[in-house]
C-alpha cells in the first residue's frame, strides 16, 4: 500500500489507545460530547476530522452524526444530501465489503475530481481522502466511524489501517452501549443488562458510595480478592494509599464539585499476587438514573492489564512467527525494559537473551533494537 505523507503515530502506548478508548464509553454514558473522542482519534490517526454517524434505512434519515473538525455549518447539508449517495458510504455498505474500508478500493483520483460528494462537500472544508470502519450493518441501521484526510496528508498507509483494526471494536462497543443507554435510561434492570455486554469489568456506584451494579467481569476481578474486592458494599483496596485517592474521588464527586478538577480518575490497583496491576477509570454518573430516578455517582470501568498483556503477547507470536520465549522477550523489550534484567528474571544467560534478541530482528527484519521496539509496540497494542 502506497505510504502517506503523515500517518499514524509510529510508536502507540498502551496510555494513548487507552486514553481514546475510555474517551468513547465515557461519550457512551453521556458524561463527555462525542467530539472529544473523535478528536483523540483525529490525533491518532494522523487525520485533520473524524465522525461517526448511524442512519435509520427504513426512513433513509440521519439518527446520530457526530463529528470533529467538521465546520457545524456543512453538516444538514451532508446529512440531507450526502450521506447516503456518497460513493464510499455505498461501498462500505455494499455486501460483502470488508469491515474497514478506504478510496483505494475503491475510487481513482479521476472519479474523484469529477464526483459531486468530492468536489462539493469535501473540497471547501479540505478533506479528500478517508479511512472508514463498520459500526453496525442490519436491515433497519448502518452506522460506520470515519477519519478524514486532507489532500497534503494523501491516501492512509499500512499503520493507519492497523490503528482503526485495533480501535473498532472498541468504538463498536461505545455505540452499542451508547444505544443500549438510550432504550433503558429509566430502567435499571435494562441498564445492568446492557453493562452485562461489555466484556471490561464496569460498576455502577450509587448516591450512598456503595456498588449499586457489578457486570460479570466485574464480578470475577472482586472474587479473587486479588488487590481489589468488595467489603461492606463498598470497593477496597488492598493499597491503602490507593483506597484514599479512591475515596477522595467518590468524595469529589458526590458534592458535584465540577469547578475544580478530580483529584484523581485514572488509577492502577496492584494485585496482592504480584503481576500486571488493574486500571481504574472513573466517571460521573449522575445522568444515569435508577428504578427511582435519581442519578448514580459514578461508572468505573475496570481493565485486566494481565490480560491484555497475555493477548498482545499471543499477538506477536501469530502475526510474527515467534517462539514463546522469544515473545515473552518481545514484550518484555516492548515496555521499555533492560535487557540484562530480564535475564535476571528468568534466569537465563545474558548471550541466550542477545540469542533471542537476534531472532527478533531476522524475523521483523528490524536492524535496530530502537527500530524492533517500535513495530512490538505498534502490533502489541
Amino acid at each position: 500500500m502506497r505510504q502517506c505523507v503523515l500517518q499514524a503515530r509510529d510508536v502507540l502506548t498502551f496510555e494513548d489507545l487507552n486514553g481514546t478508548i475510555d474517551s468513547f464509553y465515557s461519550a457512551a454514558t453521556g458524561e463527555v460530547e462525542w467530539s472529544r473522542p473523535l478528536a483523540q482519534l483525529t490525533d491518532l490517526c494522523g487525520g485533520v476530522a473524524a465522525t461517526l454517524e448511524l442512519v435509520d434505512l427504513r426512513q433513509n434519515q440521519s439518527i446520530l452524526f457526530e463529528s470533529s473538525g467538521i465546520n457545524p455549518a456543512s453538516v444538514d447539508d451532508y446529512t440531507d444530501h450526502f450521506q447516503m449517495v456518497a460513493s464510499r458510504v455505498r461501498h462500505i455498505m455494499r455486501a460483502g465489503s470488508p469491515d474497514i474500508c478506504f478510496d483505494l478500493q475503491s475510487i481513482s483520483e479521476y472519479e474523484m475530481d469529477n464526483d459531486e460528494f468530492y468536489a462539493d462537500f469535501l473540497a471547501p472544508e479540505n478533506m479528500r481522502y478517508y479511512i472508514s470502519g463498520r459500526l453496525i450493518q442490519t436491515g433497519s441501521r448502518f452506522g460506520l466511524f470515519s477519519i478524514q484526510r486532507s489532500p497534503r496528508q494523501g491516501h492512509v498507509g499500512d499503520r493507519d489501517v492497523a490503528m482503526v483494526k485495533q480501535i473498532l471494536p472498541h468504538i463498536r462497543r461505545a455505540l452499542d452501549l451508547s444505544l443500549r443507554l438510550k432504550e433503558s435510561l429509566n430502567y435499571t434492570s435494562q441498564l445492568e443488562n446492557a453493562l452485562d455486554h461489555h466484556s471490561d469489568g464496569v460498576v455502577l456506584i450509587a448516591g450512598n458510595g456503595t456498588v449499586a451494579h457489578a457486570n460479570s467481569a466485574a464480578g470475577t476481578i472482586f472474587r479473587r480478592n486479588n488487590g481489589i474486592s468488595i467489603r461492606d458494599g463498598h470497593i477496597n483496596f488492598f493499597d491503602r494509599s490507593l483506597k484514599k485517592n479512591f475515596d477522595t474521588v467518590m468524595q469529589s464527586m458526590a458534592i458535584n464539585d465540577l469547578q475544580s478538577p478530580w483529584p484523581q480518575t485514572e488509577l492502577l490497583a496492584a494485585r496482592t499476587s504480584g503481576g500486571a496491576p488493574y486500571a481504574l477509570s472513573i466517571f460521573p454518573a449522575n445522568k444515569l438514573l435508577d428504578e427511582k430516578g435519581q442519578g448514580y455517582l459514578a461508572i468505573i470501568f475496570i481493565r485486566d492489564l494481565a490480560r491484555l498483556h497475555d493477548l498482545s503477547r499471543r499477538r506477536l507470536q501469530k502475526v510474527l512467527g515467534l517462539t514463546s520465549a522469544e515473545a515473552q522477550l518481545a514484550t518484555w523489550i516492548g515496555k521499555g525494559r533492560a535487557l540484562d534484567a530480564y535475564a535476571r528474571r528468568q534466569k537465563i544467560s545474558l548471550n541466550t537473551v542477545y540469542t533471542h534478541l537476534r531472532h527478533l530482528k531476522d524475523k521483523t527484519g528490524c536492524r535496530s533494537q530502537m527500530a524492533l521496539v517500535a513495530k512490538i509496540r505498534q502490533i502489541a497494542i
